[in-house]
């Protein structure tokens, strides 16, 4: 060691520490690979439940823009949505493939997408949240066909119903 600093006199300290040097804080850190995490590091997941309410709105966004699709091509249109990180969809750089994919399908239309908090956002707060107003929705929709069964049987609309079936067969 009295070698080589006898030969690099200028880079080290006249007095030279004795054993260990002392133990420093890292106050920075170096990127050897551009934008690799360096693995002391933990990395960033996002809350569980978030990410899996995000991926069922976006879901949904998806499956609507798939079924109407033809008619939402032409012009601009907006989305009126009550999650917040919807909003900032244009500037995710950070997904997983399918959120990708999705994101890259959703980027062939021209929409705009505006926030509406929960609370003031009545309709879609309560056609996303109150699953028992669908179902009694689907069980209104089927007692059409109970009505329409009773039509025949109807002692004021019979002769009428029956003058209509034998016109159309």
């Amino acid at each position: 060691m009295g070698e080589i600093r006898q030969e690099y006199e200028d880079v080290f300290p006249e007095e030279t520490p004795h054993g260990l040097p002392p133990i420093r804080g890292i106050e920075h850190q170096i990127d050897f690979v551009p934008g690799m995490i360096i693995p002391n590091r933990p990395a960033y997941r996002s809350n569980p439940e978030e990410t899996k309410e995000l991926q069922r709105q976006l879901y949904a966004l998806v499956r609507a823009l798939e079924t109407w699709q033809h008619y939402l091509w032409p012009k601009e249109f907006v989305i009126h949505t009550d999650h917040e990180s919807l909003k900032h969809l244009k500037g995710q750089h950070k997904l997983n493939k399918r959120h990708a994919r999705w994101v890259e399908f959703i980027e062939t239309f021209p929409y705009v997408i505006r926030y509406k908090q929960g609370k003031k956002n009545v309709v879609a707060d309560a056609l996303s949240r109150r699953y028992a107003l669908l179902s009694t929705l689907d069980a209104k929709l089927l007692g059409f066909e109970l009505i329409k069964n009773l039509y025949a049987d109807d002692h004021e609309f019979c002769e009428e119903y029956r003058l209509v079936r034998k016109s159309l067969v």
